[in-house]
């Protein structure tokens, strides 16, 4: 009856009350991924992200190693980009068991790291020894 409430309410514009018939209804129904994709899924349509980031990271929780994990972590990574939070977006990512790609300001302290490391001049390459001209 909970989830009729709350997709009326949001059929009427009343986003708080369909919020909270959501919440009311889930916190009566057992804790496991299918019961918390619903709520998950009508409040990030509604825009309450923040709330959507904390459901979806539980689910993930419950989530199943491999594909589900995956799926449920990739979820959560498009969840927090679209609430601006950037960082844990990545850390989510890096939550599938792979280690990530370094992020471009990773790259450019190791690319600042590896020059002063290089041989001095002009050249942003070492040089090499050039072979003798040849001719004939």
């Amino acid at each position: 009856m909970q989830l009729v409430r709350a997709n009326h309410a949001a059929r009427q514009g009343d986003r708080e009350a369909s919020r909270r018939f959501l919440l009311d209804w889930a916190a009566t129904e057992p804790r496991t991924r299918q019961t918390l994709n619903e709520p998950q899924f009508h409040l990030a349509q509604l825009g309450f992200l923040d709330g959507t980031v904390g459901i979806q990271t539980e689910a993930a929780s419950l989530a199943e190693p491999g594909f589900d994990r995956a799926h449920a972590l990739l979820t959560l990574t498009g969840l927090h980009r679209r609430a601006g939070h950037f960082a844990e977006a990545r850390q989510a990512l890096c939550g599938c068991g792979r280690p990530c790609p370094p992020t471009p300001t990773e790259r450019r302290r190791d690319s600042d790291a590896t020059s002063s490391v290089r041989t001095s001049g002009s050249s942003r390459w070492p040089r090499t020894r050039s072979r003798p001209a040849t001719h004939g």
